[in-house]
């Protein structure tokens, strides 16, 4: 008796190893396309060397290149800011200030004293 099962688990390996073998000709594509371009030269040079770029991005990121550019541009748009009170405290000082108040109550007395 033959029972017609789906494999999740084996179609989940097989998508895996797909999107990874795209990835990996992405990679090598766009290396090939710009070592191509870098070896012809002439006026086709540059278009060939910048879409293998755009290919290699694409294939080392796995997303859209529309969404790296994005991604570089807020990244490289950033205000540079101190980590700890604008470059006026060190390591210690910030611990200090990140643990007030202090969790524990103050004390009211001494022991077994009211």
């Amino acid at each position: 008796m033959e029972t017609n099962t789906f494999d999740i688990i084996g179609m989940a390996k097989r998508v895996d190893s797909q999107v990874k073998r795209k990835r990996a000709a992405r990679i090598l594509g766009g290396i090939g396309v710009a070592a191509a371009g870098l070896m012809r030269g002439g006026v086709l040079a540059p278009v060939l060397v910048l879409g293998g770029a755009a290919l290699f991005v694409r294939g080392v990121t796995d997303r859209p290149l529309k969404e790296t550019a994005s991604r570089i541009e807020r990244w490289l748009a950033r205000t540079p800011t101190h980590r700890f009170g604008e470059g006026n405290r060190d390591l210690v000082d910030e611990a200090s200030w990140q643990s007030f108040p202090a969790s524990d109550p103050p004390a009211t007395g001494a022991l077994g004293v009211r």
